[in-house]
């Protein structure tokens, strides 16, 4: 057998003697040129024989070759060539060596070329002699296949060509004394000279000959042969599909760290499995079938890289252990530490997301490398032999079924090759929200949201709170910093004399399956090690996946403190709004069964005493962490968000609740660091104890703002039956019932020819009935519609022989209207009522016929304002009742009678106490842990549901609510100026008219075009 089969040696001796002769050449043919100083760059001599001689000479006088003879010293680039020769670094590129004998260079060319009128000027030349460079370079093998009958020996033959690809070049290796600045400019004209060779024909050449009478090829393997590490400067910035050696060691460091930490199970649950830790260690009994018996201790695998597309792989067994039987217990007949087994490898590139790329061992190409692996004695060789034989027919295909062939995976903490996307944390204004400026739905974000909260749907659920990733973080951002004045261990935390540590704010990512990625960044600690020595450590980050569970009060594991905080501070003592909840859902970050992440985590100079020591300090810093963690829990700082559960008899809050992360697309440990939609944790629940729809919510990017200079904490969806149905027209029919005008008998004593009147809150017998209001198909955009409508009338005649025919009749008809606002206004939400009462009376009395007629028009304008401590309920219309009559004669007066029975001003005082107590201050059917929300920008779906943006945190002394009429109308904005507008509403559309109250009284009505104003000017003593 000749070199192990392997003619790779034999293929470059061959092509680089080429190069030697065709070298050759070139120097006899420059020998005969004539020793003049000048040369005609266009001369038919020159043209003839240029490329015959360029190995061994190169003149370069620019891009345009100037006529007639020329000066050599005022060429641009000038040099003589000493012999050139290959070194085959891998199967894919090479390096080629020139050696520069004499010459000069312009060293301003390179960077004037494209000036068509450059002329050089010889005090800018650099001479320069015995300088040798390298250029590393890709090439490519191929062969030509034919029969000459001539050449006998077989009825085929192989024609075997190298070709070098001069434009991948890249120069690897520079030997020269010049003058600081002029390497680059040398480098372009050596480029030019490449292409020249090209030209010239240079880039192919025969490889090794074939034709002889046997059906045996050479083959050819130049990464088993090359040397080419010997030589470092060849492999400066060199990657593997632009990931560099320095990343994938890293990876494989903390892969192989990771495997570690549960084999020896000091990271949760040790492996049933033994094989999964065979980067670690193995057993020949592990796998079976082996005719030896060992025992193998791994350290950390490692890469050099050869080229894009290969590598060296290296596994150092540092315990290497033979036994005579499977008894491991007994001692080895033989020991050895420290052997090192190198494999040339392929690898393969995937796609990841975008440009990040993963990387992949293409394990069936491993070849062992004898000359890059240990050297054993010969007395040991057989044993290192079995091993190598091992590797090859078990190893590798264990790492394959075990996924342990990735080198490199983007993204986590580990991977400075790309940009990761950061997590989502609030932004700078984030402390306020600010609302869009403008009350118009004319900005394109507002345009965007209102297309896109009209897909809201809320999947038969009454309630749904979508709370975004930012809104986790700003929670731990603000608790943060109130640790930070008060030591708390959200800042700062130790362990007797054993740990310390000093961290930053958590940071939180949302993952599908009901999980959560939790970073803790410790800014500076110390750990103590087993053997009592303390290691300080600076920027340590470690990360952990927990599931998100929702957990009754009764089953916290906090302390009372916390318990009694939450109790007395954020719902009260067992109530919301005077009504008694029967306990409180919370959804906590589960750290009793956190998961640690090595992929998202950092601990640098870990390594910085070998793997050994490592082992030792991650082991310390988990186990700390881990106590780290119980405490983090009885503080009730994995308390994330809270919601209180009512009695099923109740109306108005959760009976039921539950919680779902939805995202666009499946977000995992292994992808949460690229580009993606960030999930949504979804807090969804019934009310009046209706049982849980068994749904799952679907993905709307609409469940979380994302407009505006600042991020959303999410929203708080109310479906059309739970608040609009069942909470606004229940009680905006307070409207209906004391607007609503109806006749009534006279009762005893009273004269029965007189009219007598009543409303339907007064009515005794109809009091009790309901008023509801009734949808109205309308093709109104941008509002919802709804009517209450109700008419009596009544008929009182008599006739006979004592009295001539007589009677009168009553006309009472209502008609109320209800318009509710669903464009999108950022800054307020509008509800709008009108009504008009008609009151008609007729009668006959002595064969005359009478007849007369008043009716009455209100108005009312509701605006729920977005401001940034919140949302505050307004009334800025309440337009009195305006009457018109008829003018006829006659002894009743309808003016009178309906202006005695409708209210002075329309009393919408429980419905905007309503509105307050809901909306007004911090939102109080949920929170999160200690912090509470307050609201802005609320707008009605198309469909009746209501949804309304999460807003910053509320402080707990700032939790209650304006209640007061008085406070609630004007509150701080007491001593400003106002403006009061006043619309009236037509029954047919929610277009609005101008009413007017001149300076006399006098009520007019318009078409509005426009809004007249009143400015009243009110001041804090109420004047």
């Amino acid at each position: 057998m000749c070199l192990d089969d392997n003619s790779a040696t034999l293929s470059a001796r061959y092509l680089n003697a080429q190069l030697s002769a065709m070298w050759a050449n070139a120097v006899e043919c420059v020998g005969h040129e004539s020793r003049m100083a000048t040369v005609e760059l266009r001369s038919d001599e020159y043209e003839k024989h240029k490329y015959t001689r360029s190995l061994a000479q190169f003149h370069f006088a620019g891009n345009k070759t100037p006529r007639g003879s020329i000066l050599k010293e005022n060429l641009l680039f000038n040099a003589t060539f000493g012999e050139p020769h290959l070194k085959f670094i891998c199967n894919h590129e090479a390096a080629l060596y020139l050696k520069l004998q004499t010459g000069h260079f312009n060293k301003v060319y390179p960077v004037s070329s494209t000036l068509n009128a450059f002329k050089s000027n010889t005090r800018d030349n650099v001479p320069f002699e015995g300088l040798e460079v390298a250029f590393r370079l890709k090439f490519s093998r191929t062969a030509l296949t034919g029969k000459d009958s001539r050449i006998g020996n077989g009825s085929g033959h192989l024609i075997q060509m190298m070709i070098l690809d001069f434009s991948s070049a890249r120069m690897a290796l520079f030997k020269a004394d010049l003058p600081i600045g002029t390497a680059d400019a040398l480098e372009w004209y050596l480029k030019k000279y490449l292409t020249f060779l090209q030209n010239a024909g240079h880039h192919v050449r025969f490889d090794l000959p074939d034709f002889d009478d046997h059906q045996y090829k050479p083959t050819i393997n130049y990464s088993l042969a090359t040397r080419a590490l010997e030589h470092q400067e060849l492999f400066t910035n060199v990657a593997v599909h632009g990931i560099s050696e320095s990343s994938i060691n890293g990876f494989l460091r903390e892969t192989w760290l990771d495997v570690v930490s549960k084999s020896q199970g000091f990271c949760g649950q040790p492996p049933t499995d033994k094989l999964s830790s065979c980067l670690v260690e193995i057993q020949s009994t592990w796998i079976g079938g082996v005719d030896r018996h060992f025992h193998i201790k791994f350290g950390p695998p490692s890469v050099k890289v050869l080229c894009n597309h290969e590598v060296v792989l290296y596994f150092t067994a540092t315990k290497v252990h033979f036994h005579e039987s499977e008894d491991f217990s007994r001692e080895p007949v033989d020991s050895f530490a420290n052997w090192e087994f190198a494999f040339i490898v392929d690898v393969i590139e995937e796609k990841v997301v975008g440009h990040a790329s993963s990387l992949k061992l293409h394990i069936s190409t491993a070849r062992f490398c004898q000359h890059l692996s240990t050297v054993v004695a010969r007395d040991v060789h057989i044993h290192f032999t079995h091993i190598i034989k091992f590797f090859e027919y078990h190893y590798f295909e264990l790492l394959a079924t075990y996924e342990m062939i990735n080198i490199f995976y983007p993204g986590g903490y580990r991977s400075p090759d790309f940009d990761e996307p950061g997590f989502t944390d609030p932004s700078d204004d984030e402390r306020q929200w600010k609302p869009v400026p403008g009350d118009d739905a004319s900005g394109s974000t507002t345009i965007v949201w209102s297309e896109i909260i009209k897909k809201i749907s809320l999947s038969g659920f009454d309630h749904i709170n979508a709370i975004s990733e930012v809104s986790i973080n700003a929670l731990f951002d603000s608790l943060y910093k109130t640790d930070s004045k008060s030591s708390g261990c959200l800042a700062e935390w130790r362990y007797d004399k054993k740990f310390w540590a000093d961290f930053s704010k958590i940071k939180v990512r949302l993952l599908s399956g009901d999980k959560a990625l939790v970073t803790f960044t410790v800014d500076h600690g110390y750990i103590t090690l087993e053997n009592k020595r303390r290691y300080d450590f600076s920027s340590w980050t470690i990360s952990y996946a927990v599931n998100l569970k929702m957990v009754d009060q009764t089953d916290l594991h906090c302390d009372q403190a916390w318990l009694t905080s939450f109790a007395g501070s954020v719902f009260g003592i067992h109530q919301v709004h005077r009504h008694t909840y029967a306990t409180v859902k919370h959804i906590v970050l589960d750290f009793a069964n956190a998961e640690y992440i090595y992929k998202h985590s950092s601990m640098p100079n870990i390594w910085d005493e070998g793997h050994l020591v490592a082992i030792e300090r991650l082991k310390s810093f988990i186990h700390y962490m881990g106590k780290y963690l119980n405490v983090l829990s009885r503080g009730g700082h994995n308390i994330i968000h809270s919601i209180p559960i009512f009695p099923h008899t109740h109306q108005f809050g959760l009976t039921s609740a539950s919680f779902q992360v939805v995202s666009k697309s499946p977000v995992t440990v292994t992808n949460c660091m690229f580009e993606h939609e960030v999930p949504v944790l979804m807090v969804i629940g019934v009310f009046c104890g209706r049982p849980l729809p068994v749904q799952t919510i679907p993905w709307v990017s609409g469940w979380v703002f994302s407009g505006g200079r600042s991020k959303s904490h999410g929203t708080i969806c109310l479906s059309r039956t739970a608040f609009l149905e069942k909470k606004l027209l229940v009680t905006l029919e307070l409207v209906n019932r004391r607007t609503t005008v109806i006749p009534r008998f006279p009762r005893e004593g009273e004269d029965e020819w007189k009219v007598y009147l009543t409303t339907w809150a007064d009515h005794p017998s109809r009091t009790h009935e309901e008023c509801q209001w009734t949808k109205v198909e309308n093709s109104n955009p941008g509002w919802l519609e709804y009517t209450w409508e109700h008419r009596d009338e009544w008929s009182y005649e008599h006739e006979g022989t004592r009295h001539g025919a007589s009677g009168y009749s009553v006309l009472c008809h209502t008609k109320n209207q209800l318009c509710i606002s669903t464009s999108y206004r950022p800054r307020s939400m509008e509800i709008m009522l009108h009504g008009e009462s008609v009151l008609r009376l007729q009668g006959k009395e002595e064969k005359e016929n009478w007849s007369k007629r008043c009716s009455a028009t209100w108005s009312v304008r509701i605006q729920i304002n977005s401001r940034p401590s919140g949302l505050r309920v307004v009334v800025v219309e309440q337009v009195q009742p305006v009457f018109e009559k008829s003018e006829e004669k006659w002894d009743l007066d309808p003016h009178a009678l309906l202006e005695e029975h409708l209210p002075r001003v329309v009393d919408i005082k429980e419905v905007v106490e309503a509105l307050k107590v809901i909306f007004e201050g911090a939102w109080e059917y949920s929170c999160a842990g200690l912090k509470a929300y307050n609201l802005t920008s609320p707008a009605f779906t198309p469909n009746g549901d209501l949804v309304v943006q999460l807003n910053n945190f509320v402080d707990n002394s700032t939790m209650g609510k304006n209640t007061s009429p008085r406070q609630g109308r004007r509150g701080a904005d007491a001593a400003v100026t106002w403006r009061l507008k006043f619309l009236l509403m037509p029954f047919s559309c929610c277009m609005p008219r101008e009413h007017t109250i001149t300076a006399d009284g006098v009520h007019t009505d318009t078409v509005a075009h426009g809004h007249s104003e009143i400015h009243p000017l009110f001041h804090s003593d109420g004047a």
